[in-house]
């Protein structure tokens, strides 16, 4: 084997490791970010205490449905948003429409988590206020 050949044999086997581990990271995040509740309450709770943290869970647990729901609706607008802008002759007013069904189902998501958050810090705040 000529010194070339090892070398591009050895460029090869690292841009295959690459790619696989990219494949793996990218999985890894699709994953997490399909996983609904769970990412979200990482965002909406780290900076709550450990109890709200463990109560606002719970409350995602059992209003799950919801949730997930809310979530389908959302990834169904962002995915007809998406297929309009792979049309050709592109539709201003279309697109215009579906960016308004995506703020729209962003919010309606945004007013059910923090519905569930705002309620959880009251409940959590009333112990306190009867010691």
């Amino acid at each position: 084997m000529t010194r070339f050949s090892m070398l591009r044999t050895g460029v090869f086997a690292l841009l295959a490791i690459s790619l696989a581990g990219n494949v793996f990271t990218i999985g890894y995040l699709a994953h997490r970010w399909q996983s609904g509740p769970s990412a979200l309450t990482m965002a909406l709770t780290a900076r709550y205490s450990p109890d709200v943290q463990r109560a606002f869970r719970a409350v995602l647990r059992e209003n799950r449905s919801t949730v997930r729901a809310a979530l389908a609706e959302l990834r169904a607008a962002r995915d007809a948003q998406e297929a309009l802008s792979g049309q050709h002759p592109f539709d201003e007013a279309a697109m215009r429409e579906a960016m308004a069904q995506v703020r729209t189902k962003t919010e309606a998501l945004q007013l059910i988590l923090q519905t569930y958050l705002l309620n959880v810090l009251r409940n959590a705040e009333s112990p306190a206020k009867d010691g």
